[in-house]
């Protein structure tokens, strides 16, 4: 049979029986259900907020979704790259290999892990700690 990860992983209240409730060793936001970063899948998947899930359902517009509503993003995610560490291996290898290997992956997946930016194309905010948190068509 084929299953997918759960939402919630180990923390899953509904065990389906075609879901894997494998478990996801991240610490819980500071703010948690007060979050600013609610709507990004990528700080939802590296924390834990209480009565959400880990990971979000992929939006079936991914990138070309117009929804910019808090609700939506909250739930949903638009094609942000989550990479998720492999602990066995990262126990085996040098400190030294795993920094540069860290650093390669934040290289190439800068682009791809930024949030989309609910304001798209009619954003105004062009500070530089806003350009490299979020991703806008003209980038």
């Amino acid at each position: 049979t084929y299953s997918h990860p759960c939402r919630f992983s180990e923390l899953c209240r509904d065990h389906e029986p075609h879901l894997t409730h494998e478990p996801h060793k991240v610490p819980r936001c500071d703010s948690d259900r007060n979050c600013k970063d609610l709507c990004s899948p990528i700080h939802r998947a590296e924390y834990r907020h209480t009565g959400l899930p880990d990971f979000l359902i992929p939006c079936r517009n991914q990138e070309k979704c117009r929804n910019r509503s808090d609700d939506h993003r909250i739930k949903y995610s638009h094609g942000e790259h989550i990479v998720k560490p492999i602990n066995s291996t990262q126990e085996r290898v040098s400190p030294s290999a795993q920094s540069n290997r860290s650093s390669q992956q934040q290289t190439s997946s800068d682009r791809s892990e930024r949030i989309v930016c609910r304001w798209d194309a009619r954003c105004h905010d062009s500070s530089d700690h806003h350009r490299k948190k979020y991703s806008h068509p003209s980038d």
